[in-house]
């Protein structure tokens, strides 16, 4: 994930060096020369550690991914640094720690960090895929969309107004069948009625004040032929 503030890019992802230096999954690098700022929050794991997902609001910038440290401090897949030194901050929502509790995805909306992955507990709660963090506490809301009934994977977010829009490998949201996409209202955690019915694997959400763009491994989404890549019109499902 590439995240932009000024002349900085925050980089996050599976390597061991950047810009010039050895750096763990995530660096900070300087928008003119590409080379390594001396940000290094450092992500740990003892196999495969990555940064998957970044968020940046204000002074601090949220991290998801498969990690059990960063920033100098014991975390679990998520966390919050400081965007000038890099040092984990107290926000800890934590995932599971089962085989497959990944972080993939963040994206913020006013006071709410939402997360998604292949997790099946988060900030304290059981959360299947998706939750919302209250970005203060690190505690989870009562917000529960409930991806896939507990084998879901969320991999791409995007938030607009009261809508969270979710992709990834899950074929349920709460009780109701979406395949691949879907869109959660904010408030009750239940999908609305927008139902493109993807054919196949969601990777990446974008949206502005118009459309939804999604691509992903799909061949046919929202009932046509739109190999890999399809945008929706707000106002419309087609």
């Amino acid at each position: 994930d590439i995240k932009v503030s000024g002349n900085t890019v925050y980089v996050g992802g599976q390597f061991d060096s950047i810009g010039g230096q050895p750096r763990s999954c995530i660096a900070a690098l300087s928008a003119t020369t590409g080379l390594a700022t001396d940000w290094n929050p450092n992500a740990v794991k003892s196999s495969y550690p990555a940064v998957n997902a970044l968020v940046l609001s204000g002074s601090t910038v949220y991290v998801g991914g498969a990690f059990t440290g960063i920033g100098g401090k014991a975390r679990t897949n998520i966390a919050a640094l400081d965007a000038a030194t890099g040092t984990a901050t107290d926000w800890a929502p934590e995932t599971d720690t089962g085989s497959y509790s990944d972080v993939n995805a963040l994206a913020l909306s006013g006071s709410l960090v939402y997360a998604g992955g292949d997790f099946s507990g988060i900030g304290g709660k059981a959360r299947n895929g998706l939750a919302a963090i209250d970005a203060a506490t690190g505690a989870a809301t009562d917000w529960n969309p409930d991806a896939d009934n507990g084998e879901g994977l969320v991999t791409t977010l995007a938030v607009l107004g009261t809508t969270v829009f979710a992709g990834g490998g899950f074929t349920t949201m709460g009780v109701e069948t979406r395949n691949f996409l879907a869109a959660v209202d904010t408030v009750t955690g239940l999908p609305t009625a927008w139902n493109p019915n993807a054919g196949s694997y969601i990777e990446a959400l974008a949206v502005n004040g118009t459309s939804v763009y999604v691509g992903g491994q799909f061949t046919t989404i929202g009932g046509n032929s739109r190999p890999y890549f399809a945008e929706f019109p707000l106002a419309d499902t087609t």
